[in-house]
């Protein structure tokens, strides 16, 4: 019996707080023609594992006569990943970048976050590296790498969900 019988929701218990950790997210990421297995991405930055940009979600105009409109709008997804200067991960981006100045030609990535602590995943869809850090930075230590991936498209689902 929940020792907060008025908190209770359709009947679970009452819980002290809902998890927003995301220590235990997991990001994978596939590029085809460049490793034959999906890459899962560790080693984050101590502060940030990633931020994306928010989206124009429409274009709106008022007319002179004070009424509204509106259109859908197609808008890119930038996200940026920031590593630990000694992360696994980053040797991922640096041959990612080299074998594109090989064949001057971008490679296509494909990714899957999983917020395990919320319960979503999120499928990332048709995507190139837009930046790339070429070296870390220097100081009393050497600082987080930053990698921006832009998107076509960011599809949510439940983590329960099938895999795509």
């Amino acid at each position: 019996e929940s020792p907060f019988p008025s908190l209770e929701y359709k009947g679970f218990p009452a819980m002290a707080g809902f998890s927003i950790t995301s220590a235990n997210a997991i990001i994978v990421l596939t590029i085809p023609n460049l490793y034959t297995t999906p890459q899962q991405l560790i080693g984050f930055s101590a502060d940030d594992i990633y931020d994306i940009d928010q989206q124009q979600a429409a274009e709106t105009m008022m007319g002179a006569d004070g009424r509204l409109s509106a259109g859908y709008v197609f808008a890119e997804k930038k996200q940026r990943f920031n590593f630990s200067p000694g992360s696994p991960s980053v040797s991922i981006f640096e041959t990612l970048k080299t074998a594109e100045n090989q064949i001057r030609e971008k490679y296509w990535i494909a990714g899957l976050t999983t917020l395990t602590s919320v319960g979503v995943k999120y499928k990332m869809v048709n995507g190139v590296m837009s930046v790339y850090s070429p070296m870390p930075q220097a100081g009393r230590v050497l600082k987080t790498r930053v990698f921006e991936i832009t998107w076509e498209r960011i599809e949510p689902s439940p983590a329960s969900a099938t895999a795509y």
